[in-house]
């Protein structure tokens, strides 16, 4: 009675876990790359059809049954559309009955068996060839009933089930820059990643990188196999590189134009290394960031402008010189301003507009930069192609005025500056250092070896450090000799006098 009922447990686990399938899990998702279009006609579902149910009958435990020790395709494994399945058992079979116990199906429900014919390789190993190719990314339950006898006589066990799925298509899993992206990168590469390889793996010395065509001829031969799998339209110039057996990178020789929108193509025919097609083209579209102001000089708003000095801008990216120049305008303050006229020179990413003749003193100017700058090479495109800058610019500056003294420190009439203070005199503008100490008197005089002098461009003070002694009088006459460096000369000097406090007391 117990070895009924031990009988009847192994039937049912029989039927609920087959003797050996790969059919007990769904395969892995394909990575889902947004806006990503597949080419795969026929993927691979995610939920597979349940196991096919096989009739069986249970056989006494100590009974010598033949079993299959190994398959083809292997676990995990997938079969080549015009491939073959392999069994191996471990003793020598009746042909005639394993040839009546297999049957090769695609999985679900009242499936019609594969045709096909059964090839002994020996006694042990048989083969089963499919008449036509296999559905490619299909899958398939291989069968063994428990019909299959060893020579002498002995059944299988149980049957013995696997299922294994056809080689599907080549498929692009992921491309960089990605579908529909916006604002990318002038210097940027552009990358597609496969889902399976489509090169031989191989090491840089044999082969792996990709070869220009004007390279000598003498080099190996697969340098010059390797599939060069995209194209642009418009056309972009550059070199592609194979970084392993599934991705590949492009590298443009010169920047991308900005504010133009590609197509990238992979065309249908490329094969993976094990034949595996691309089934249908696959295209997507990228658009290059447009031409946009990174930086400017003079800076908004900036004052003391030197009125020989250029106007400079810089874009994220090199600029077409025609239509920058039709953009750009600089004008001067007042109702009756007009604009200035000067030389223009584009080099690359910067702009840099020279005024022909030097700036008005103490002016205010306004410069404007319009919408609609392109990049550099964006004149061999058709106009509506090019997105030229998106938003119009504008800043204003002011220049130098003329030279004056704004104050001095001591201020003229101090009684109590502090004991060897230094003297300094700012100015409202730069102005020529070297014209400061020949239009400068001290009273008492100064000491040659006690004097030092420096200016300072932050804020235009001249600073005269004269060795200043306790309680003593002094007095400064600043000459009207003083000038800027463009020689015009402050209007007026000015005679301070101050007195220096005594010294504290102290004790030791």
């Amino acid at each position: 009675m117990l070895r009924k009922a031990l009988i009847l447990t192994l039937f049912i686990l029989s039927l609920l876990i087959p003797a050996c399938s790969i059919g007990k899990t769904a395969p892995t998702a394909k990575p889902q790359i947004s806006n990503l279009q597949s080419p795969t006609p026929s993927p691979t579902p995610t939920k597979l059809p349940p196991n096919p149910k096989v009739d069986y009958t249970p056989t006494p435990a100590d009974t010598p049954a033949p079993a299959v020790i190994q398959h083809a395709p292997p676990r995990g494994a997938s079969l080549p559309p015009d491939g073959s399945v392999e069994l191996i058992f471990d003793r020598e079979m009746d042909r005639q009955s394993v040839e009546k116990a297999f049957r090769l199906q695609p999985a679900g429900e009242n499936p019609a068996p594969v045709d096909g014919s059964l090839i002994w390789v020996n006694n042990r190993t048989v083969q089963f060839k499919p008449n036509a190719p296999l559905d490619r990314a299909a899958v398939y339950d291989a069968i063994l009933t428990q019909d299959a006898q060893a020579n002498t006589g002995e059944a299988l066990r149980e049957p013995y089930t696997f299922r294994f799925s056809a080689q599907g298509y080549l498929e692009t899993a992921q491309v960089i820059p990605a579908p529909g992206a916006e604002d990318v990168e002038s210097n940027t590469t552009v990358t597609v990643i496969f889902n399976r390889p489509v090169v031989p793996l191989m090491s840089k010395d044999e082969g792996g990188r990709m070869k220009a065509e004007d390279e000598k001829q003498d080099a190996h031969p697969s340098a010059f196999q390797l599939p060069q799998p995209l194209s642009f339209e418009p056309a972009i110039e550059g070199k592609g590189e194979w970084l392993n057996t599934s991705i590949y990178v492009f590298t443009p020789s010169a920047p991308l134009i900005g504010g133009v929108t590609y197509t990238a193509k992979v065309s249908a025919g490329l094969q993976g290394i094990g034949g595996e097609p691309l089934a249908q083209d696959f295209t997507w579209q990228f658009s290059v960031i447009p031409p946009k102001v990174s930086s400017f000089r003079p800076a908004d708003g900036q004052t003391l402008v030197d009125i020989k000095t250029p106007v400079a801008i810089q874009f994220n990216q090199p600029i077409d010189p025609a239509s920058a120049q039709n953009a750009f305008s600089m004008a001067g303050s007042g109702f009756l301003s007009k604009n200035i006229k000067g030389d223009f020179s584009v080099k690359g990413n910067t702009l840099t507009f020279t005024p022909t003749h030097a700036l008005d003193f103490d002016a205010a100017y306004t410069v404007r930069l319009n919408a609609g700058v392109i990049a550099a090479g964006g004149d061999s495109l058709p106009a509506e192609q090019v997105r030229g800058m998106q938003e119009n610019l504008e800043w204003r500056f002011t220049t130098v005025p003329l030279p004056k003294i704004v104050s001095t420190f001591p201020e003229n009439g101090e009684r109590h500056a502090r004991p060897f203070t230094d003297f300094r005199i700012t100015f409202n503008a730069p102005i020529s250092p070297a014209t400061v100490m020949p239009n400068v008197q001290f009273t008492p005089p100064l000491s040659p070896t006690q004097v030092y002098t420096y200016f300072s461009e932050y804020d235009n003070t001249f600073v005269i450090n004269f060795g200043a002694q306790p309680s003593t009088d002094y007095k400064v006459v600043i000459g009207s000799g003083i000038s800027d460096p463009y020689g015009n000369p402050i209007p007026k000097g000015r005679t301070v006098k101050f007195h220096t406090d005594s010294l504290p007391p102290t004790f030791q």
